[in-house]
Formats: C-alpha cells, structure tokens, sequence
C-alpha cells in the first residue's frame, strides 16, 4: 500500500458517490493483472488507476468511460505527464478487436451473419494530482480538453495530506488500524461530493460545505468567490459547494484583469460565458442523480449593479 493507492481509493470514492460505477472485467479488453486492472489500447495495454462509467449515457454516441490517472508526486505535475495522458486516451480509443478470423470474414460480401460483436466505448482521461500542475501541463491540457483534478485548497485537504504524505514515510509500519482510519475519513469526504460537468468539457468536484444531504434543491445557481486564488463557492437553493479551478482556467476566464473593479467585472463575464450552464452528478438515498442546472440571471443583474455602484461610488471619493 502507498500514497498513490489510497488517492486512487479517494478518487474512486468520490466518482462512486456521484453515481458513477467502476468498470467490471470483462477479461478481453479491461482485464486484472499484477499492476492491477488494466485496459487494452491499440499498441499496448496500460494500468488504469480508477476507471468508471457516469450514471447517464450520450444518445447517439458510443457508450463512455472515464479514467483518472492518479498522481502522487510530491511534486507539480509537468507537461509530460499531460502528453502521456493524451497519448494513453488516443491508443484506448483506436483499440479494435480484430483478428484474421474477422478479417477473413469481411471477404464474404453475402454473409448473413456476422462474427464481430465488439462493443466500442469512448474514453476521457483526465489527471489527478496531490501537489498540483505546471503552467505549461494547464495550457496542454486546455488545449485537449484533458481534465485536471486537485484539492489543496477545498476545505477537507488538511484531512486528508496526513494519510497520503504520511504513508510513504511509515514504509513498512502500515497497519490495519491506519487503512480502517483512512477509510472511515475518505468515506465521509466522499460522501460529501458532486462532481459537475461544464459545456466546454471541464469537470468540476463539488464540495458540500454543510452536513446536509450532497442535493441540488434549485434548478438555479449563484457563483461566488472571495480570493480568486482561493476556492470558489457555488450555492443552490440552500446548499453550497466548494470547487477549485485550475490556475490557467481561472487566469483566462478572469483575463485583462488589472484591479479589483475589472477583476470582478470579468468574474461576472466569466460565470456568463464558462458556466451559464452545468450538468451535476450525485447521489440521493443512494440512488444515481443527474441535473441541469442553469446560472441564476437575477443574482448576475444584482452583481453588474453592485459593481456599477461600488465604481461610481469609488470615482466620488
């Protein structure tokens, strides 16, 4: 055991707590081995780190999966690990079951049945990390829609660095009891997570900030922040979640912005234009839920007004 199995198991727990369910073997193209479940690609099969299916299908498409990679460098992820995982979502994609039993049979134009019946599925990869990741792995990333996970600013991180910076450290004194504690305070952070999905393919972690019931009681919500550094906040109805973005993300949605009146301004613009509108995965009484929720218009009016007011106001003075 070590720190990068325990943040696979955080990772794994929190997508399960969304809805999402873990991909079963079916010994052919995902299939158990040393390193763990593995997963055929065109030139080699790689290990998947934690490997899931959404509670919800796209109509018309190939059924989807999404695989996390788990990194836990005590480092900052640099752009070669973001190559790698687009080079790992290509080789999965162009897998084929084809062998020359099929490919004999395709020499048949009059054949009445056929002898492939491989499902196909598209794959996501996106990354997860402990210590973060470089600016040029964020711009690469953007640039391939790659998802970028990490959570050293949600409220439960300091919960959780002892177990995964700590194990490494202990080596060979593991015991049962640390892996029961472990797992006693990753279950209850996992339980209180959504996972949110914007149109232009960023996904987010929510964090419910309350004990309440992880619930999305509005079909509207609001946005704010108070260190643009920090996290971000997103309330619906009377639930609020916590999120972080990545620092790239967040420098181009709040682009140009050179004091507090402009930083705020472009705020506003970028809730309007990144995230009118999500799609939220999470579970209710242990049932998989899914929701559009659109950006609440009423409290973006009050924003620009506010921010219009404080301006002249400051001009005043």
């Amino acid at each position: 055991m070590n720190s990068g199995q325990l943040f696979e198991s955080l990772i794994r727990k929190m997508l399960q707590n969304a809805g999402f369910s873990s991909v079963a073997t079916d010994n052919l193209h995902v299939f158990n081995s040393a390193p763990g479940q593995m997963i055929q690609g065109l030139g080699q099969a790689h290990n998947a780190d934690v490997l899931m299916t959404p509670p919800v299908q796209t109509p018309f498409y190939y059924p989807s999966r999404i695989l996390f990679e788990c990194k836990s460098y005590k480092h900052t992820l640099q752009l070669n690990v973001i190559r790698s995982a687009l080079g790992l979502r290509e080789d999965i994609n162009a897998f084929e079951v084809v062998d020359k039993k099929v490919l004999m049979s395709r020499r048949n134009y009059r054949r009445k049945t056929s002898i492939y019946n491989y499902q196909r599925y598209y794959y996501q990869v996106g990354v997860a990390s402990l210590h973060g990741f470089s600016l040029p792995a964020q711009e690469f990333a953007r640039a391939h829609r790659i998802p970028l996970i990490y959570f050293d600013k949600l409220p439960f991180w300091n919960k959780m660095t002892p177990y995964l910076e700590g194990i490494d450290e202990m080596r060979h004194r593991i015991n049962k009891e640390f892996i029961d504690e472990f797992d006693r305070v990753s279950d209850c952070i996992a339980k209180k997570f959504a996972v949110a999905m914007l149109e232009d393919g960023q996904m987010l972690f929510l964090y419910s900030m309350t004990e309440d019931e992880v619930d999305f009681p509005s079909d509207y919500y609001s946005l704010n922040w108070t260190d643009e550094k920090d996290f971000w906040k997103l309330c619906c109805g009377d639930r609020c979640y916590a999120f972080q973005l990545p620092e790239k993300i967040r420098e181009g949605w709040l682009k140009n912005s050179i004091d507090e009146i402009s930083k705020r301004k472009s705020a506003i613009n970028c809730k309007e234009e990144f995230m009118s509108h999500m799609v939220v995965y999470f579970s209710k009484y242990g049932s998989a839920k899914i929701k559009m929720l659109t950006i609440d218009r009423e409290q973006l009016k009050n924003a620009y007004e506010d921010l219009i007011k404080n301006n002249h106001d400051e001009t005043d003075i």
